[in-house]
């Protein structure tokens, strides 16, 4: 067996590679942002292909997943995490389509694509909502909207005074080495609008699945008024009804790496408000009972707990653990 490795813009790809040295599991990379990239995947050798989307442009985003459509749906290849969860993955315009589509219990959320239709939308607005660009982690690119006047400001912003041609979007601001607040010019949001109804959050649960180890803990909301981003962390045990919402999406669509983040609101509702295929970890450990670290294991109707630590080089390898199984089921050695 043999697994390639597809280099992407964001360097989260060498722990891959790292994960597959420590497992001795024979790899190859591949420059899957390169201009070569389909003759080298079928030259490698390889019998699947491992994926780490970038997360920074959309363009470059784009890219890489139309690629990996194409790899993965034209030339027959496997890849992990799947086509759909990398789709999901930094992109909410296409997270809200499918929670839509699946009616999967959510926020209220609208994607606006035009200036008229914007402005109508706050217009009728009820006031706060957020304001979510369609990539960025740790709340970036949300805003909350307090006002009408505010909201047509953005709506300015983003599709300009009625020529799309001169639109400059909305330009967001980012720290540099921690010492320089710049302006991220090729982060910009235009022609599109993605509108939010402003929960009252108690909790945001994150349950990770990865094959059949569940990993979960609470992101506690910081002063900035968003759980994620927050750096805050509460350990115990997740709630029962959150693990089970996880489990029947992954089974249901055949998601292996995935991690779910669902908001607890004050009247004790459970909604989803992202989906991600990859994610950061600040922490140590993605689970923790009684000051335990540990992962649950679904076996005959119950989550068995497992002490032991497993988010080890961020979870990648248990991605490469995982998907060395699935190419397995499919009878490759």
């Amino acid at each position: 067996m043999k697994i390639g490795i597809l280099k992407s813009h964001n360097r989260d790809y060498k722990l891959y590679v790292e994960a597959c040295e420590k497992l001795g599991i024979e790899y190859k990379i591949v420059d899957f942002i390169g201009k070569d990239w389909i003759k080298e995947c079928l030259e490698s050798g390889c019998d699947g292909f491992m994926a780490r989307p970038p997360c920074d442009y959309q363009e470059r985003k784009a890219v890489y997943d139309e690629r990996l459509m194409f790899l993965n749906r034209n030339m027959g290849k496997p890849v992990y995490p799947g086509v759909d969860e990398c789709l999901f993955y930094e992109n909410k315009r296409s997270l809200v389509n499918w929670l839509d589509y699946y009616k999967l219990p959510h926020p209220h959320t609208v994607v606006l694509g035009s200036r008229k239709e914007a402005l109508d939308y706050v217009e009728h607005a009820k006031y706060p909502f957020v304001s979510k660009r369609a990539i960025g982690s740790a709340a970036s690119g949300v805003i909350i909207v307090k006002s009408k006047i505010h909201a047509k400001v953005l709506v300015n912003q983003f599709f300009g005074w009625g020529v799309p041609g001169f639109t400059l979007g909305k330009i967001y601001w980012s720290w540099v080495k921690k010492k320089y607040l710049l302006p991220s010019l090729g982060t910009e949001q235009k022609h599109y609008m993605i509108c939010q109804d402003f929960c009252d959050v108690r909790w945001e649960h994150r349950i990770i699945r990865i094959g059949n180890t569940f990993l979960g803990y609470r992101k506690v909301v910081g002063k900035h008024g968003f759980a994620s981003g927050s750096g805050l962390a509460a350990w115990g045990e997740p709630p029962r009804e959150v693990l089970d919402m996880v489990r029947d999406i992954t089974d249901k669509f055949g998601f292996r790496s995935i991690a779910i983040d669902i908001f607890e609101t004050g009247d004790g509702k459970y909604l989803i408000n992202e989906m991600q295929a990859l994610f950061g970890s600040v922490e140590r450990s993605l689970l923790n009972i009684d000051g335990k670290d540990g992962r649950y294991v679904y076996e005959n109707g119950e989550y068995k707990f497992e002490e032991g630590y497993y988010n080890v080089k961020r979870c990648y390898e248990l991605r490469v653990l995982d998907f060395v199984d699935c190419l397995k089921a499919k009878g490759i050695k």
